[in-house]
């Protein structure tokens, strides 16, 4: 989490200090693939209305296409409440800046699904179409079963209480109106959706040639939780280029 390469980071913490670097042996992790430094994501029961435990990066240039990767535990008491405002929790986005919905914006929302109800993932995108493949609706990045009010979801690839490892890429489209801009998800080496034929970015001609420039992960959680839930991320990656998992 240290800047780099022009990559600045803050976190929006308020007095309750949300996120936070802390050491693996005092959260009394195991050290067992060498990350010494986790960031620590608290999100406190039900006193919250709309948590946020958000951490805002800045990429210090802007990149027409980002690739994403970090390790990811999901806590086993981890619960999608029933509240209000839960088809707008913002997990990650990447976006050029100033944030607004003028600009183009991609990313996943953690959103609770239906029937049965479920916990996970769906597609963030600004100025998309259906691509002829079953549209952009859906959950893809399932939390394992068991874990929404005493309802059994669908079996998932994020498995709680262990480390998973996420990668995530999206490449804005070309110019106006054409459709190779890409979004892909991975979870724990299986690519879980991936789109190639994509309407990627702003709509406003004057604002189309920007590129990404900031992101952020762990954005509001408007639902809240019902007990503290506690979530950890260690090695933290951005790549410009194509690391060689595309």
């Amino acid at each position: 989490m240290n800047p780099s390469n022009g990559v600045t980071y803050s976190n929006d913490t308020g007095g309750l200090k949300r996120s936070l670097v802390v050491a693996a042996s005092s959260e009394g992790l195991a050290d067992d693939d060498g990350a010494t430094w986790l960031l620590k994501t608290t999100f406190l029961a039900a006193t919250e209305a709309s948590p946020n435990g958000q951490v805002n990066l800045s990429l210090g240039r802007e990149c027409n296409e980002l690739w994403f990767e970090w390790r990811y535990l999901c806590p086993d008491n981890y619960a999608h409440r029933n509240g209000p405002s839960t088809d707008n929790n913002k997990f990650l986005v990447a976006y050029k800046s100033p944030y607004s919905s003028g600009w183009h914006q991609a990313g996943l929302e953690l959103e609770r699904g239906t029937a049965p109800a479920d916990s996970g993932m769906k597609p963030m995108m600004r100025f998309t179409q259906n691509d002829g493949n079953g549209g952009l609706a859906g959950v893809y990045m399932r939390i394992q079963a068991g874990l929404n009010d005493a309802v059994v979801s669908d079996n998932g690839p994020i498995v709680p209480g262990t480390w998973n490892t996420v990668r995530w890429y999206a490449k804005k489209s070309s110019a106006i109106g054409a459709t190779n801009g890409v979004w892909k998800l991975w979870v724990n080496g299986v690519l879980l959706k991936g789109w190639t034929n994509l309407l990627l970015g702003p709509s406003d001609p004057l604002k189309f040639d920007s590129g990404f420039d900031s992101f952020y992960f762990f954005g509001t959680a408007n639902s809240g939780y019902d007990t503290t839930t506690v979530f950890y991320t260690r090695y933290l990656k951005l790549y410009d280029t194509d690391p060689g998992w595309v």
